[in-house]
């Protein structure tokens, strides 16, 4: 047994050697490659002469590397981790992830501008037209709620913000707020009128009337759908989406949460 083991130690040693002289033999050869620009230069000769002025230029002694992106690049964020590795490396560089990187931070930023300037000049006219911040809220509720179902339907269809469906959002937030405003006018009209049951009363007044005007707008975007272009169909999905769950939110969660606030202040 022992002189098994033994023979067995001295044969893992000696693979150990040999793998040592590999890598050591590597390494050397590794060191005694020439610097980057005699490199390139080397690389740069075995070029067909044709090619040779495309990747270098001889006046200014600069070379022009070219590289194949893997898919993974696009994963995550590996492009914008790619963006800034490239950006510390010193020196110029141009290429369509470089690009995209850029549009995305401009799509990104135009999103949250435009929806902030909307929401904020929406809510702003909400408030003058009932003149109490309570009623205010209470309108842009269902906005908020159809726009939160929106976003969880597209995501649960795999549905990202592009540069076509962006727009869809400022749009959400104007279009989705009507069907609330009408219904809290008809209930304070049938609340100043003396009715029994003004939030009931007010919600059928203005069931017709929202369902023809919300669902020929979803037509409009539900025609979308048919689009062959992926965007325009991104689109239609998430406009649907967005005015379906508002136009819900309105009609269903608005009127019993009025009739809710009315008997809460009665309560005070």
């Amino acid at each position: 047994m022992g002189t098994i083991a033994a023979q067995t130690l001295l044969g893992l040693a000696g693979r150990l050697v040999s793998d040592a002289q590999v890598i050591q033999g590597f390494l050397e050869r590794l060191a005694g490659l020439p610097d980057e620009p005699g490199l390139l230069q080397a690389l740069v000769e075995v070029l067909p002469e044709q090619l040779k002025e495309v990747y270098y230029s001889p006046t200014s002694r600069a070379y022009l590397l070219r590289a194949q992106m893997s898919s993974q690049l696009y994963e995550g964020d590996n492009l914008e981790a790619f963006v800034q590795w490239a950006q510390g490396l010193g020196v110029e560089f141009y290429g369509v992830p470089e690009v995209q990187a850029r549009l995305e931070a401009y799509m990104k930023w135009d999103f949250a501008w435009s929806t902030g300037v909307a929401a904020f000049l929406i809510g702003l006219l909400v408030w003058r037209s009932f003149g109490r911040w309570r009623e205010a809220v209470l309108a842009i509720s269902p906005l908020v709620i159809g726009y939160l179902w929106m976003l969880a339907g597209m995501r649960l269809l795999g549905i990202a913000f592009n540069f076509t469906n962006i727009v869809i959002s400022p749009l959400l937030i104007g279009i989705g707020v009507d069907s609330a405003i009408h219904i809290l006018h008809r209930i304070d009209e049938e609340r100043q009128a003396g009715h029994k049951h003004p939030h009931a009363q007010g919600a059928a007044a203005t069931l017709v009337p929202i369902l023809s005007t919300s669902l020929t707008t979803m037509l409009v975007f539900g025609a979308l759908i048919a689009a062959r272009t992926p965007g325009l169909r991104q689109l239609g999905i998430s406009a649907l989406l967005g005015l379906g769950f508002t136009l819900l939110a309105s009609l269903l969660f608005l009127p019993c949460a009025a009739a809710w606030l009315d008997e809460t202040r009665r309560g005070d």
